[in-house]
């Protein structure tokens, strides 16, 4: 990837001005650990055929509220922030010559699974110290490299928002991962220039979706997977008690949210027909709600209707399937009380 698609793959401000001042919490001295004061779990990176469909079902059926789409050479995207600062990112191809210079992941994805969620970011403390953490334990890396972002009308050149760092070889299952640090001064002057564009705009949901608690990677062999964040400074947990999708499945702590590894045990589950049709990646998304009733109240009947409830490593939940969502399961769960 070249500096410039940085800003597409990212994305972590695209089209808006900032994060805004207070919004991250203030970060410390970063210690001797991979995320240092940074919150991991950042945002899912879900390519999409129909931008401004998927958009349309997210607000229409799902209950999110709207966002802006924002256009790049060959790409455009948009995002649905969260009250805790994470989000899902929808981004397309709007030109494939010009994605392929941009952002040549993007469609190659696309022609390989049609739609899905391609990465997730982790926030750190200090991307020059991701890089130094990385290499020292033997990873080949790439960056810190600069992202920025574009506002509608304005001409000038704005600011480098963040940094990000990338593996330059797979190093966990499906390379899904990235690391990026946000220069959070610039973003809260940028929120005040810009108030009408910052994201704290938009961050409350119909749904009540507060925030992004985990995200499920379908892995073949959870042992092996497991060992593999571990090595990049990524703590697993034990192996949990069976679920809605696999009998063996993982904790892998990612700061204030968790990536969970997910094995398949059964031919025909819903992990297993993942992984024959994707391989290993990213399945799907754990969303906390303020209020799992009030979420399936504002959700469209049809889609209310096909909803799976169940309980989750979580707490209570309902599922909704990929092929309702444009290739991602979302779990909607309320925390236990």
């Amino acid at each position: 990837m070249n500096k410039t698609g940085a800003s597409a793959l990212l994305a972590a401000c695209l089209a808006v001005s900032g994060c805004g001042e207070g919004v991250r919490t203030e970060l410390g001295a970063y210690g001797a650990d991979l995320l240092g004061a940074g919150h991991g779990v950042d945002h899912v990176v879900v390519a999409v055929r129909d931008l401004e469909a998927s958009l349309s079902f997210f607000a229409d059926s799902l209950g999110f509220s709207r966002a802006p789409l924002a256009q790049f050479p060959g790409v455009a995207n948009t995002e649905l922030w969260f009250s805790d600062t994470t989000y899902l990112e929808l981004i397309t191809v709007t030109d494939r010559d010009q994605a392929m210079g941009f952002m040549p992941q993007l469609p190659e994805f696309l022609d390989r699974h049609e739609r899905g969620a391609m990465y997730l970011g982790l926030d750190v403390a200090s991307a020059t110290h991701a890089i130094e953490y990385l290499s020292e334990r033997g990873f080949e890396m790439m960056g810190p490299l600069p992202g920025s972002a574009a506002l509608e009308g304005l001409d000038e050149p704005l600011p480098d928002m963040w940094h990000y760092v990338m593996f330059m070889q797979p190093a966990v299952p499906a390379n899904a991962i990235f690391f990026i640090e946000y220069d959070r001064a610039t973003l809260a002057v940028l929120a005040q220039q810009h108030p009408v564009s910052a994201p704290q705009q938009r961050m409350s949901h119909p749904n009540t979706v507060l925030g992004i608690q985990a995200v499920w990677m379908a892995v073949n062999d959870l042992d092996a997977a497991a060992a593999a964040f571990e090595s990049v400074g990524l703590p697993a947990g034990p192996v949990l008690e069976r679920n809605f999708f696999t009998d063996r499945a993982r904790k892998i702590e990612t700061g204030h949210g968790d990536i969970l590894l997910l094995e398949p045990t059964e031919e025909d589950g819903f992990t297993a027909r993942f992984m024959e049709a994707r391989g290993e990646g990213i399945m799907g998304v754990s969303l906390r709600v303020g209020s799992l009733a009030r979420a399936r109240e504002v959700m469209a009947p049809g889609i209310a209707r096909r909803l799976l409830p169940h309980t989750g490593f979580y707490g209570g939940a309902f599922l909704v399937q990929p092929a309702i969502t444009r290739g991602l399961w979302v779990e909607f769960f309320e925390e236990r009380q």
